[in-house]
This record gives structure tokens, C-alpha cells and sequence, in this order.
């Protein structure tokens, strides 16, 4: 795993999000996608993936939301231009370039991963939705929709598109399954909870 360009790319894509719009995002900025990463990282050593491939999640991670700096609707194909500009100047391989462009692009939803290492991206970029910070993101999600996108959610219209997104999600890994899917259950019962 090549760690100098992982941190080269780290600083590239914090750079980029901090010094756009997206630090006054509550939730698309930086702290998500750094946990994106930490996610990839994890998920990836668990599943038993080969350095090679931590590398190209890693990489795709830190760039997945880069295109938010520039618009929020198709924000991946964006992504996807930054991360082969910024690694085609860093003389990185045309196949590794194309793998982390689909990395990036499977992160838009509804996700359609095709593999094992899209399959590790889609858990990464969604594990919040499992994790025990969730009732905290999900109010920041609704803020920055409210700020950036003028949605405008009464209690009810947001419990009950919540409801939907998580009850019909399914982590992909067996790693994912096993840690992720017992707190989305508890997220799912504290958001009934909380808007009932």
C-alpha cells in the first residue's frame, strides 16, 4: 500500500472540501469523509482484502465527495474527474484510475455495487446508518438538506423518509452485517422513538 500517496491524496481532498462551501455543511464535509475512510479501511482489513485493494477503497473514499465543493446533483461524475486529474499527475495506473472512478460512482444512490471492493465502498460510505453517532448525523443530514436545498421537513415527513431509507437498506459485507446491522435495527426503533 502506497501511504505517501494515500496522505498526499488525504491533504489534496481536505484542502478541497474545507476550503469550498462544504465546511458549512453539517454533514457532507470533511469529518464524513474521513469516517468514509476509516470505514474503508476497516471494513476492507476485516473482509481480508489484499493491500492493493485497501488502497484503491482508501483513495476512492477520500475523493467520493470532492465533486460537493463544486455542486451537490451529480456530484460523483465530478468526483470521478478530480480523482483522475489529481492521480494521473501523480503518474498512477490507468486500470487502478478506473477502478477508483467506480468506487466513486457507486456511492450514488440507490447503490448497485457489482463486487466485493464496491460492495466494501457502498457499506463505508453508508455505515453511519449503523453506527451508534446516527441520531446526531441524521440531524445534521436534515440541516444541510434544509440549508443547501431549501427541504423543508415537518417531523412526520422526516420520520417517515427515514423509515423507508432504512428499513429497506442492506449492508453488503459480511463485516457490515455483522457490526452495522443490529445498531441500524436500534436507530431505526430510537427514530420511532424520538418522532413519535
Amino acid at each position: 500500500m502506497n501511504d505517501q500517496l494515500i496522505e498526499i491524496v488525504k491533504e489534496y481532498c481536505k484542502n478541497l472540501i474545507e476550503n469550498s462551501h462544504c465546511k458549512n455543511y453539517s454533514f457532507h464535509n470533511w469529518l464524513h469523509t474521513r469516517n468514509v475512510a476509516l470505514a474503508c479501511s476497516l471494513i476492507a482489513q476485516q473482509e481480508e482484502m489484499d493491500n492493493t485493494s485497501r488502497e484503491l477503497l482508501i483513495i476512492a473514499a477520500y475523493f467520493h465527495d470532492t465533486g460537493n465543493a463544486i455542486t451537490i446533483e451529480g456530484h460523483e461524475e465530478l468526483s470521478c474527474t478530480f480523482a483522475e486529474r489529481f492521480l494521473k499527475k501523480h503518474d498512477y495506473p490507468e486500470d487502478k484510475i478506473l477502478t477508483i472512478k467506480n468506487l466513486i460512482k457507486v456511492t450514488k444512490l440507490p447503490q448497485t455495487p457489482q463486487n466485493h471492493l464496491e460492495k466494501i465502498m457502498c457499506d463505508s460510505d453508508l455505515s453511519h446508518l449503523g453506527s451508534v453517532n446516527f441520531m446526531d448525523l441524521n440531524s445534521s443530514l436534515r440541516a444541510e438538506w434544509q440549508h443547501t436545498m431549501s427541504l423543508d421537513f415537518t417531523d412526520k415527513e422526516w420520520l417517515d423518509l427515514n423509515l423507508s431509507f432504512l428499513e429497506n437498506h442492506h449492508f453488503y459485507t459480511h463485516y457490515a452485517q455483522s457490526q452495522f446491522t443490529p445498531k441500524l435495527a436500534c436507530n431505526i426503533s430510537k427514530l420511532k422513538e424520538k418522532f413519535a
